[in-house]
């Protein structure tokens, strides 16, 4: 898609030169208003040091490997609603959807001048002014420490199973305080590129090895249930409409890249191959949860745990995938740490260094506590995740950069037809992804999950 200004935005940014008593010509209309721009760069309020940028394979990297290990144990469970073929059209529809926006918001960026557009709160800016910053960084701060608490609980659910220990509230708490500490470790993007090799090898592994032998070897016990139902090519055998709705956020948990994308992009040594990063990464990932998610519900059945993991009987296999997740999950939560807490040491302790422990200790400790405190709160794994993607993952990824672009006066091209269409389908998502979310919270059991002593 080409985004260039059209002419509108060009006499407009010609006439703000004028008053300025500069003269404008051709390309020089860009940095008018790139002079006129708030200091603030992005959500965490810092330019990224030119010392050890990321690659265009360090990038595919770190963009395939986000969120990937939660999701390949979570996503069989949409699949088993939506059914094999249902889930897979769904899965590709949502993927493709999303690039299509994530793909305009780089082509804002490649269009404006080197070393402006340092986070998602800039492309706002540069789509609707300060309006746009706004609304891309309350979504983007509400997404990431929304993911906190998920990649917590992903975490301590599966430490919980390497241990053979019970209540996952206790868990939560004791990893809760780990990721804390290591988390004082973890200064840059840099830092995590070497974990992110790591945890994208474990997610091939995971998902092209371990999670289908699992499906084979316990194929028989798992038919053997008297809860096993065979799964379906479309829907379920026994369909709702909340169950429906929340299993189709997992959709949208799957690939969202959008909330750390062009901080990324920001760290590449050549960001106009971001582009080709986010796509190969796109591209990877499909056929990761195709492959863990169909033959997920083809051999165990269309009511499938969220997270499949715990379904697996205790044993090498099972200690293994669960070491697995944990590792990868780790990274997620490393990712999604930085860019809140960046943002939180800007806004509340603008005047502290990053380097200094003490201060470190400080304002990384508010995200730690909110990520604690929803976990136990919310007690369902695939409700925390619906309640997260239902109020800042579908928003950010459909209507509110169609909203950003309408609101600055499309100066970006894009097809206005499909923009508003797709923009239609992710506000008729995201309530559905909503009132799913609700029901689940006001129906929640909190008896057995995280309450030992209530059960």
């Amino acid at each position: 898609m080409d985004s260039t200004l059209t002419a509108s935005s060009l006499t407009q940014n010609e006439k703000a030169a004028t008053a300025a008593g500069e003269n404008v010509e051709g390309n020089n209309t860009r940095d008018v208003e790139e002079q006129s721009k708030p200091k603030e760069k992005n959500i965490a309020g810092n330019k990224v040091s030119d010392h050890r940028k990321l690659s265009l394979f360090d990038t595919i990297i770190m963009l395939t490997t986000w969120t990937t290990a939660g999701v390949l144990i979570a996503v069989p469970y949409s699949f088993g609603q939506f059914g094999y073929i249902g889930g897979s059209m769904l899965l590709l529809f949502v993927i493709l959807v999303t690039l299509y926006y994530l793909n305009f918001l780089l082509d804002v960026a490649d269009n404006c001048k080197d070393g402006t557009i340092m986070g998602l709160g800039d492309v706002g800016y540069e789509l609707a002014g300060e309006k746009g910053r706004k609304l891309f960084e309350t979504f983007q701060f509400v997404h990431l420490i929304g993911w906190l608490p998920v990649g917590l609980q992903t975490i301590a659910i599966s430490f919980q199973y390497i241990v053979n220990g019970n209540c996952t509230g206790m868990w939560s708490i004791i990893c809760c305080v780990v990721l804390y500490c290591l988390l004082q470790c973890m200064q840059s993007w840099h830092h995590m590129v070497w974990i992110g090799y790591i945890t994208a090898t474990i997610a091939v592994l995971k998902a092209c090895v371990f999670l289908p032998y699992a499906y084979v070897k316990y194929q028989d016990d798992i038919q053997d249930s008297p809860e096993y139902l065979s799964a379906l090519a479309f829907g379920n055998p026994d369909p709702t409409w909340y169950n429906y709705c929340v299993a189709m956020t997992g959709f949208f948990y799957a690939f969202a890249p959008v909330n750390v994308l062009i901080e990324i992009r920001s760290s590449m040594k050549d960001p106009s191959q971001c582009k080709k990063a986010l796509n190969i990464s796109a591209s990877i990932q499909i056929c990761l949860y195709l492959l863990a998610g169909v033959m997920g519900v083809v051999y165990w059945g269309y009511n499938v745990n969220d997270p499949i993991t715990i379904e697996i009987p205790r044993g090498w296999l099972g200690i293994l995938l669960n070491v697995v997740v944990t590792l990868a999950t780790v990274l997620d939560y490393f990712i999604a740490a930085k860019i809140s807490n960046d943002w939180v040491r800007s806004k509340f302790f603008p005047n502290w260094s990053k380097a200094g422990i003490g201060s470190k200790l400080v304002y990384t400790l508010p995200t730690t506590i909110l990520a604690i405190v929803c976990v136990l709160v919310i007690p369902e794994f695939n409700t925390l995740i619906a309640v997260l993607v239902s109020i800042s993952l579908i928003g950010m990824n459909t209507w509110a950069i169609t909203l950003a672009w309408e609101l600055g006066g499309r100066n970006y091209k894009a097809n206005r037809v499909l923009m508003w269409t797709l923009c239609a389908a992710g506000l008729i998502l995201n309530a559905g992804g909503l009132a799913g979310a609700l029901y689940d919270v006001i129906t929640a059991d909190y008896s057995s999950n995280h309450f030992c002593a209530l059960s």
